[in-house]
């Protein structure tokens, strides 16, 4: 969130020597739903045009305001 990917690898690597392992990434939105709908107590982030039935969302992000519901207005493109 906000940082390179060079130093977030960096930030990993010396959590991982400390036994903390990094968070399990995937390379597309619908990996992600797949992931989450798959794996017990997964969180991800997705587009809101992506959210379907196979998981639950929990929070909205919208031009950098949180909220627990949907948007009203969802323009996602068909």
């Amino acid at each position: 969130m906000g940082s390179l990917p060079k130093k977030q690898i960096d930030y990993w690597n010396g959590q991982y020597f400390n036994g903390i392992l990094p968070p399990y990434s995937v390379n597309s939105e619908e990996a992600v739903l797949r992931y989450v709908a798959q794996t017990s107590g997964a969180i991800g982030y997705v587009d809101a045009c992506h959210v379907d039935s196979r998981v639950k969302a929990v929070i909205w992000i919208e031009q950098d305001q949180i909220s627990t519901q949907a948007p009203e207005n969802l323009d996602c493109p068909r």
